[in-house]
C-alpha cells in the first residue's frame, strides 16, 4: 500500500542519513502517480509550461530526503516548480534553466510581492485601459523582429501589443513586479497569435476584434494577481538562474547543495524554443539561442549524426557539475522518459544510472510512474509517452571523521576564524559527545565517519528560519528585545573557545538580557550576570526559568495568552 503523504514530516528526516537498502524500500512504499492531486496549486498554473512535475513530486521528494535550511537544487528549473516547493517547506533553492520564458515565470512564482507590489499591478492594468495613441507614435516604440509576422499576427495585434509591453515598462520598475507584469505580457502575446494551441506549431489565421489584445493582457494580469502564491518572510530563499545547465560556473560552491530534483529534457521529445517562440520575441530575446542550448530536442535530434551520443555527453557534463556541488551522502532525483530514436526506445532512466555510477553516484532506485493522459508535447516522440522513471542517485558518504557543513547563510570573515577555533578545540572530545564538535556554534553538520550528524545549533536555528539566514531569537533569546546586545552565536562560540566545560564559572559584569548567561547553560557552565538595569535582570531571570520549566506550564502558558490576544481583538 502506496503510503500517505500526510506522514511526510514524521518520517522525511530518518532517511536523510537512512542506509540505501532503506531509502530504496521507504521511498517504493510512497505514491508517486498524483493522478487526482491539484497540480495547479500555489501558482503552479500560472503559466503554462511543458512537460513539467507535478508540485506533489519534488514536495514529497524534498520531504523525505531533505532537512530545513538545505540548498535545493533544480538544473533544468523550467517554471519553478521545484523551487516554489523547497520554498514553501522551508528550504532554500536555486533553479537553472536556460530557457528565458522560464526563468520569468519562475522569478514571479518565488518573488514576495508586497501589497505595494500588488497596487502597482492594479494601477497598471487601468494604465493599459488609456486609449491607444496615434500611428505614428506607435511605430516609434520598440517593436518585436518576428519573421513571417503577417502570417503569424493581425497588424492591429501587433500594435496593441506593442503599446501594452511599452505601458508596462513606463510604469513598472525594474524588478519583481515587472517580471511578474511580463510573465502576463508574454502569455497574452501567444494567445493572440495565430499559432494552433499551446502544442501544435503551425499557422490558423483568424478575426480577432481590435482592443482584444488589451483586453487579453489586462486579463492576464488580473489572472496573475489572483494566483500568485503568496511567500511570507518565514519561507526560504530562491535564486533562479538563465543559463546552460552544463556552464558549471552557474551552480554554487561544491558541497553545499542538500538535495537535488530535477526533470531534464527527455531525448527527442521536445522543442521549447518552438513552444515558446512568441514568448521570447516579445520579451526581446532570440529563440535560435535556446535552441543552441537544448538538450535532446527534437529538431537537435534530427540533425545530428549521433543523437544518442549527443544527449549522454551534454548529460554527462550535468551529472558532474551535480555530483560536484552536492553534499557528502546527499541525494540526487532524476525525472526523465524513455526516448525514440528512428523508431527504437533509448532507455533513458538505464543510461542515466550508468552515466551517474561513472561520475562517482552510487544508484539508490528507479522508480515508474504513470503519467495523466492528457498530458501532451510538442512532438509524436514526446506525445507517445505514458510512464516516465524516478532515478534516485546517492553522492558517496565516505569521509573523513571531523568534516563540517557550515550554515547555509553566508558567514562574517571572523566568524570563519572562530568557526575554525571552535573546532579544534571541540574535536579534541568525542564527536557524539554533547560537549564536542556539535556544540559548535558556526557548524551545521560533523561528519561521524558513517554519517552526518546535525549540530546542536543547526537543529535549534532551524525551528523559525528554516536556516535560510542567521536566527538569533532561537530558544529563549526572542523573548524580550534588548537594544544593543550580541548575538547568541557569538557568545557561544567564544565559550567554546575558551575551553570552559570544567569546573569554573563565566562572569558577564554587563549582562544585559542574559544572552551570555543562558548559552553558558546551555554550555553546562555555571554563570553569573550582572547589570544594573532592572529590566534587563527580568528578561535574563525569564530565560533561566523557561530552561527548567515543564514543558506543559510553557503550552499551557502560551495558549493563555493567546486567547487573552483573541478576547482583546474581539473586544477592540
Amino acid at each position: 500500500m502506496a503510503t500517505s503523504a500526510a506522514r511526510l514530516n514524521a518520517f522525511g528526516p530518518d532517511l536523510v542519513n537512512a542506509s540505501a537498502a532503506q531509502v530504496a524500500e521507504s521511498l517504493r512504499s510512497y505514491d508517486w502517480d498524483f493522478m487526482s492531486a491539484d497540480t495547479g496549486r500555489d501558482g503552479h498554473d500560472l503559466h503554462p509550461y511543458p512537460a513539467k512535475f507535478p508540485p506533489q513530486l519534488p514536495e514529497q521528494f524534498i520531504q523525505l530526503l531533505s532537512l530545513p535550511g538545505d540548498l535545493v537544487l533544480d538544473c533544468f528549473g523550467g517554471s519553478g516548480t521545484a523551487a516554489v516547493e523547497a520554498l514553501r517547506l522551508g528550504r532554500r533553492a536555486i533553479s537553472i534553466d536556460a530557457n528565458p520564458v522560464a526563468s520569468l515565470v519562475a522569478k514571479a512564482k518565488a518573488a514576495r510581492l508586497s501589497s505595494d507590489d500588488f497596487e502597482s499591478l492594479a494601477g497598471l492594468m487601468k494604465v493599459l485601459a488609456n486609449p491607444m495613441p496615434r500611428p505614428r507614435d506607435v511605430k516609434a516604440l520598440w517593436h518585436p523582429v518576428i519573421p513571417n509576422v503577417d502570417r503569424w499576427y493581425a497588424p492591429h495585434v501587433v500594435e496593441e501589443l506593442v503599446v501594452a509591453r511599452a505601458r508596462i515598462f513606463e510604469h513598472v520598475g525594474e524588478g519583481t513586479v515587472r517580471d511578474a507584469a511580463m510573465v502576463a505580457f508574454a502569455h497574452a502575446a501567444t494567445r493572440m497569435s495565430f499559432q494552433d494551441s499551446e502544442t501544435r506549431y503551425r499557422s490558423v489565421p483568424r478575426e480577432i476584434e481590435k482592443g482584444a489584445a488589451i483586453l487579453r493582457v489586462r486579463d492576464e494580469i488580473r489572472r496573475l494577481m489572483q494566483r500568485l502564491p503568496i511567500l511570507g518572510d518565514t519561507y526560504g530563499h530562491a535564486e533562479v538562474i538563465e543559463g546552460d545547465a552544463r556552464d558549471r560556473k552557474l551552480y554554487p560552491d561544491s558541497g553545499t547543495v542538500g538535495l537535488v530534483v530535477t526533470s531534464p529534457p527527455y531525448p527527442n521529445a521536445y522543442d521549447y524554443h518552438l513552444y515558446h517562440r512568441f514568448r521570447i520575441l516579445w520579451l526581446g530575446g532570440d529563440p535560435s539561442v535556446l535552441r543552441g542550448q537544448e538538450i535532446g530536442s527534437h529538431l537537435k535530434n534530427q540533425s545530428s549524426n549521433d543523437p544518442v551520443g549527443d544527449y549522454e555527453a551534454d548529460m554527462l557534463l550535468v551529472l558532474q557539475n551535480v555530483r560536484d556541488v552536492l553534499s557528502r551522502g546527499r541525494f540526487a532525483v532524476f525525472v526523465v522518459g524513455d526516448g525514440l530514436h528512428s523508431g527504437i526506445a533509448y532507455p533513458t532512466s538505464e543510461a542515466l544510472v550508468a552515466m551517474g555510477q561513472s561520475v562517482g553516484f552510487d544508484h539508490i532506485t528507479t522508480i515508474q510512474r504513470r503519467l495523466p493522459t492528457h498530458r501532451r508535447s510538442v512532438t509524436v516522440a514526446g506525445r507517445r509517452l505514458d510512464v516516465e522513471h524516478l532515478v534516485v542517485l546517492r553522492a558517496p558518504r565516505s569521509g573523513e571523521e571531523g568534516d563540517v557543513r557550515l550554515p547555509p547563510y553566508e558567514l562574517f570573515g571572523y566568524e570563519k576564524v572562530l568557526a575554525r577555533q571552535e573546532l579544534a578545540i571541540l574535536g579534541q572530545r568525542g564527536i557524539k559527545d554533547r560537549a564536542g564538535p556539535r556544540q559548535a556554534a558556526f557548524s551545521y553538520g560533523v561528519w561521524s565517519g558513517r554519517q552526518w550528524l546535525t549540530t546542536l545549533q543547526a537543529a535549534a536555528e532551524a525551528d523559525r528560519t528554516g536556516g535560510q539566514r542567521k536566527n538569533s531569537t532561537y530558544g529563549g533569546h526572542g523573548i524580550h528585545r534588548y537594544k544593543g546586545k550580541f548575538y547568541p552565536q557569538l557568545a557561544k562560540s567564544l565559550i567554546n573557545i575558551t575551553d570552559g566545560y570544567g569546573p569554573g564559572v563565566v562572569l558577564d559584569p554587563f549582562g544585559g538580557s542574559g544572552t551570555v548567561a543562558m548559552e553558558s547553560v546551555l554550555a553546562g557552565i555555571n554563570a553569573v550576570s550582572l547589570d544594573v538595569n532592572p529590566v534587563a535582570l527580568a528578561a535574563a531571570e525569564a530565560k533561566q526559568l523557561l530552561l527548567t520549566a515543564p514543558n506543559e506550564r510553557l503550552i499551557r502558558a502560551v495558549a493563555l495568552v493567546s486567547k487573552s490576544e483573541t478576547n482583546r481583538s474581539q473586544i477592540s
